[in-house]
């Protein structure tokens, strides 16, 4: 919230971004700031990245057979008291877990532990069972994706099937996507020419290749269409919220 009061802070001249992700508009929602301001007051530049959803545990345990499944059964026999570690309550990593429960008719404990990687660490400690978190936090720790939101399997985790391919397609787009804007107001020769960077750096070599060896599928997605994207992650937090007895 601080950076985004320090962009409101700025002239609308294009020369002062707001790097953002999913989360910024999550808190938004849930700390009721004021979304004349904090929504309605950017306009929503581009969606620059994709970070799919993964269902992640320890490897030991993938070996031993609990894979997707095994994780849901798991979750059934615990009746509620499985540990799902994630890096926030009432955010993006959060709401993931819910509708996976929801889809599956199970129900577990959402736990947060401030990031992706001390949520890996409650997971090879055991302290959690499952981890809902992106596939890159698997790297350089023993640690497995057992189901992942990707339209095919991943460059990097050849193993680990789709939700669409386990008979949950209603999951396969869940992800923490991130973007930039800028105030509005700002000059339309300006949101052109930042939109035409934007573009040309989508389509370069390294950050495909930066983006590929992160896990992160880039997406160059502008205006309109990404203020869309917006709007269904405020009615996305706003359901969760109602559903969690938060929010009216």
């Amino acid at each position: 919230m601080n950076a985004s009061q320090a962009v409101m802070g700025r002239p609308a001249d294009g020369y002062t971004i707001f790097a953002m992700a999913m989360s910024n508009v999550n808190n938004v929602v849930a700390n009721e700031f004021d979304r004349d301001v904090f929504i309605d007051g950017y306009h929503w530049l581009a969606k620059i990245q994709k970070d799919p959803a993964a269902v992640i545990v320890r490897t030991s345990d993938y070996e031993a057979g609990m894979d997707f499944e095994g994780v849901i059964q798991q979750a059934r026999d615990m009746n509620g008291r499985q540990v799902w570690a994630v890096p926030v309550l009432n955010a993006n990593k959060h709401f993931e877990a819910l509708m996976i429960w929801e889809a599956t008719g199970v129900e577990g404990t959402a736990v947060p532990y401030e990031s992706g990687p001390l949520a890996s660490a409650a997971v090879l400690s055991g302290s959690a069972q499952v981890q809902m978190g992106n596939p890159f936090n698997t790297a350089g720790r023993d640690l497995q994706v057992v189901a992942i939101a990707s339209p095919e399997r991943m460059e990097g985790f050849e193993d680990s099937p789709t939700f669409e391919e386990l008979g949950y397609p209603e999951l396969n787009n869940e992800h923490i996507w991130r973007g930039l804007a800028v105030r509005q107001g700002t000059p339309p020769a300006m949101i052109e020419w930042m939109e035409d960077l934007v573009t040309q750096v989508s389509q370069h070599p390294r950050w495909i290749r930066f983006n590929a060896d992160n896990a992160i599928a880039p997406r160059a997605v502008f205006g309109d269409d990404f203020r869309a994207i917006v709007d269904r992650t405020v009615e996305v937090t706003e359901h969760w919220l109602r559903e969690l007895g938060l929010a009216d």
